[in-house]
């Protein structure tokens, strides 16, 4: 688990994490969800199960980057494609792996077959025999050499398909990497938040995480923000928040529509402002029974 800051890298404007021990710290000890985005090597034709890199919502970065809790890095040799000299190193890296996974496949399985060489000889003897039975000749002799021989002729060889890729994700690794230059990679400073709108998020978002909430993006219900109980592997969202401005208004109509969908899948609408005085302002729409026919406000406190 991460002890140190946590590094998180910038590409095309979206922050990444990459490092598991720092996901996982993110997770438990700040909070903090963000989106698994990467591809399962084991599980690979699938988007139910993801992996490494974790994307994080530029509300979560910022949260991270003010609080001093991770430091943002990016690389200039990403903004741009590898030259030739870089594409050929890596080709050649790749080539080179491949051949020591060939080998190493070739080699353990020879080990296997001789380790199971007399289960393999009394196989074929007693193929042999039956066929030799079926004609009415003699069965031909056979070794344990010649068993064993026949087995390993048939193995078959490795195909880049199915061989392992080296990924170059860790940054103690960055070294290593063999098209990137490490000389290159640096902190960078983040305008974020810089519009009003960006602002108000912001601000929404670290004032819910220091009431304890676990935050997550809401689009998916029309909302800014999705805010739990607790961590989302085991609770429901408790609130769709949506981050107005202070002097905003909504229509009936808009009013409506979040309700609506915020009843239909059991929560409630956080609204969500600033005030003058940077202090967040929240109230909650809640679709009482029938019979009252009306909307409830009520602040949280």
């Amino acid at each position: 688990m991460a002890t140190s800051k946590v590094f998180l890298y910038m590409q095309h404007d979206t922050v990444f994490c990459w490092n598991a021990d720092d996901i996982l710290y993110l997770r438990k000890e700040l909070r903090i969800v963000g989106q698994l985005e990467g591809c399962l090597a084991s599980l690979p034709r699938q988007l139910n199960l993801c992996g490494r890199p974790l994307r994080l919502m530029n509300e979560e970065a910022h949260f991270l980057l003010k609080n001093n809790y991770c430091e943002l890095l990016s690389c200039s040799d990403l903004a741009s494609p590898p030259t030739k000299q870089s594409a050929d190193n890596f080709k050649e890296i790749q080539n080179r792996a491949f051949e020591e996974q060939r080998l190493l496949v070739k080699e353990e399985k020879m080990q296997q077959i001789l380790r199971a060489g007399e289960k393999i000889l009394e196989g074929k003897r007693r193929k042999l025999n039956k066929e030799a039975a079926k004609s009415g000749n003699e069965p031909p002799p056979l070794t344990l050499e010649q068993a064993v021989d026949e087995e390993i002729r048939r193995i078959p060889e490795l195909t880049q398909a199915n061989a392992l890729v080296q990924i170059f994700t860790d940054i103690k690794l960055f070294s290593e990497h063999p098209v990137l230059d490490c000389e290159k990679l640096a902190p960078i400073s983040w305008d974020y938040p810089s519009s009003e709108n960006d602002k108000i998020r912001a601000t929404v978002y670290g004032d819910l995480w220091a009431k304890g909430f676990y935050i997550t993006g809401g689009e998916k219900f029309g909302g800014d923000f999705l805010v739990y109980p607790g961590d989302p592997v085991r609770f429901h969202a408790k609130y769709i928040a949506i981050c107005l401005p202070f002097e905003g208004l909504l229509t009936p109509f808009q009013i409506a529509v979040h309700a609506r969908v915020a009843v239909s899948v059991n929560k409630k609408v956080l609204l969500c402002t600033v005030n003058s005085d940077s202090r967040v302002i929240y109230k909650y729409l809640e679709w009482l029974d029938a019979k009252r026919e009306k909307m409830s406000q009520e602040t949280i406190k």
